[in-house]
């Protein structure tokens, strides 16, 4: 036959005993739960720290990005502001040296004629409407810049003015050389043909210098 344990304990010293036994497991779950807050705690701190380091790297290329964004809207600006100088410019500046315009007519000059007066104006391209675009919506058109040159001077002869105007015709980028008038006028105790002509040059026109010595004339090379 099976004996049953015989528990000779006092019930105090059992009921301590078992008291002492929930306590023990009470401290072991308290610690292990402490250390597992601690793991916590610490991991949570890490990805703390590492999340405010990215958020500053990012913070810092913002920034950098708005200080480029700037300084872009800046250039594009300046860069805007300049092309509408440009524009301007080349609306109203002679693509055509004046000094090169002069050379060349007096290297045209034959040896008995001379230059008295040279006058030179740009026609700005007044706005005409044809006939046909009376009843168009469309606006008027300006017409091309032209600057008007009108030379006068004295030669020995209607045949020097004559070989000057034909030299003139030949040269670009003069257009419409014509000779207004030529009439004889005392010099001194002698004559001579006094005269004027008139020509036009293309201001809207390309041009470059040609490889000559600037005396020797310039050249057209687009219309």
């Amino acid at each position: 036959m099976n004996q049953h344990p015989i528990d000779l304990l006092p019930p105090q010293v059992r009921q301590r005993a078992q008291a002492g036994q929930r306590t023990g497991r009470s401290v072991a779950l308290f610690g292990g739960t402490l250390l597992l807050l601690v793991v916590i705690v610490t991991h949570s701190k890490m990805v703390l720290d590492s999340a405010e380091v990215r958020l500053e790297s990012i913070q810092r290329e913002a920034q950098q990005a708005i200080g480029i964004e700037k300084a872009m809207l800046e250039l594009e600006a300046e860069l805007a502001q300049t092309q509408g100088y440009i524009n301007l410019y080349q609306k109203v500046s002679s693509p055509l040296p004046m000094s090169g315009i002069l050379a060349t007519v007096i290297n045209a000059l034959p040896e008995t004629a001379a230059l008295d007066e040279i006058h030179a104006k740009v026609d700005a391209g007044l706005a005409v409407r044809s006939a046909r675009s009376r009843y168009s919506s469309k606006e008027d058109e300006a017409l091309p810049r032209r600057l008007r040159v009108e030379l006068s001077g004295f030669a020995a002869s209607d045949a020097e003015i004559a070989e000057l105007v034909g030299r003139l015709r030949v040269i670009e980028p003069f257009e419409n050389v014509s000779l207004d008038f030529s009439r004889t006028r005392p010099i001194g105790e002698k004559h001579a043909r006094e005269f004027r002509l008139s020509l036009q040059i293309d201001l809207e026109a390309a041009y470059v210098h040609s490889a000559l010595p600037l005396a020797e004339g310039v050249a057209h090379v687009d219309q």
